[in-house]
């Protein structure tokens, strides 16, 4: 599907079931502009018994319901298996990134690779491109297009999947930003990229993708706090320097999430309270205590907070919004982590969504 508008909006998630839930709550104006980059978390693994706690068969299975509960036939949707790459096959000889893309076909889903695909991935890819209708995401990090000379890695990646521009989507991909790093070679080098890249007409789409959410978030004696959305700021800068004929990227990002996705030993880290709620000029924190010690009331405390700042949209903004009052009004339960996690990236989907767009 070739996506020429720049006010179309690219959502990197992470497959797990707070992002999927967010996704299957959204408006029906977000999603028509909004495309999805499903990155499948890793196999789930038990410290105690130092063991994974499902098969790789089982863990593609329970990914794939989820997401056919939250989406609606031809989505048009890409998977990625960055997370799976060292994973066993399948029982019968499937790759992970084969067998989703088979379990998920009905969806409208599309293979996502990196710059650095294993042979096995570029097989699937192939086999992929070559049917009809056939597309691919090719996600480049800054190690490959902030170098001088990246035409010549794109060329080898087309070349080795067997696919023209006119099959593929680009992501010129920053990955993990931080505030602590001047952002202005980081813009110079996504401007460069775009104005270098040959052809630029022919690709499905082009964008500029990051995430800046933190690994962890400020203390709660820092909050709330607003942390600065460093991808949306080079996109804006960039998009301003291109010339009146230059085709504009489209946008992305990874919601409220970092890059990368941490499993970490449940039994050695402290969970605190919080909810992640993006507003123009950047994402505002706000953060309570230890929830062992001081339990999950503390979240209606926390969404009166949100309720009473200036950044807060109204209830009837996203399915998110409405859910953050309700709890601040003491209505219903305070959900768990991965209700906060459904809350906040439905509220920044549809933000970012309408955003774009012009609407905010």
């Amino acid at each position: 599907m070739r996506i020429d508008s720049h006010q179309h909006y690219f959502a990197v998630m992470k497959g797990k079931m707070g992002e999927l839930q967010a996704a299957g709550d959204l408006a029906d104006d977000v999603l028509e502009r909004t495309t999805f980059v499903w990155e499948l978390p890793p196999q789930p693994y038990n410290h105690e018994t130092r063991a994974y706690g499902k098969t790789v068969d089982s863990h593609i299975e329970a990914f794939s319901k989820r997401l056919h509960d939250a989406l609606p036939d031809e989505t048009h949707c890409f998977l990625d298996c960055r997370f799976l790459k060292n994973a066993a096959p399948l029982e019968n000889g499937e790759i992970p990134l084969q067998a989703v893309l088979r379990s998920c076909a009905d969806l409208g889903a599309h293979p996502s690779i990196g710059d650095a695909p294993t042979d096995d991935e570029i097989a699937v890819v192939r086999e992929h491109v070559g049917q009809r209708n056939g597309e691919v995401l090719l996600r480049l990090s800054a190690r490959t297009f902030a170098k001088i000379g990246f035409a010549m890695k794109l060329d080898e990646l087309l070349n080795s999947i067997g696919a023209q521009p006119n099959q593929c989507h680009l992501f010129f991909d920053f990955e993990q930003l931080s505030a602590e790093v001047d952002a202005s070679p980081q813009t110079f080098a996504a401007y460069s990229a775009i104005a270098g890249l040959r052809d630029i007409a022919e690709w499905l789409s082009v964008s500029i993708v990051g995430a800046s959410t933190p690994k962890t978030l400020p203390p709660a004696e820092q909050c709330p706090k607003l942390l600065p959305r460093l991808e949306w700021n080079i996109w804006r800068e960039v998009v301003s320097n291109l010339g009146q004929n230059r085709r504009i990227p489209s946008f992305g990002d990874y919601g409220v999430s970092s890059h990368n996705i941490e499993e970490l030993d449940p039994r050695l880290i402290t969970v605190s309270a919080n909810i992640r709620y993006t507003a123009a000029d950047g994402m505002w924190a706000f953060k309570g205590r230890s929830l062992r010690r001081h339990s999950f009331e503390q979240f209606r405390s926390l969404s009166q907070q949100i309720v009473q700042h200036e950044a807060y949209s109204g209830p009837e903004f996203s399915w998110g919004d409405k859910y953050i009052l309700e709890c601040a009004n003491g209505l219903g339960r305070t959900g768990n982590t991965t209700t906060w996690r459904r809350v906040g990236t439905n509220h920044h989907v549809s933000f970012v969504a309408r955003q774009i767009a012009g609407q905010i």
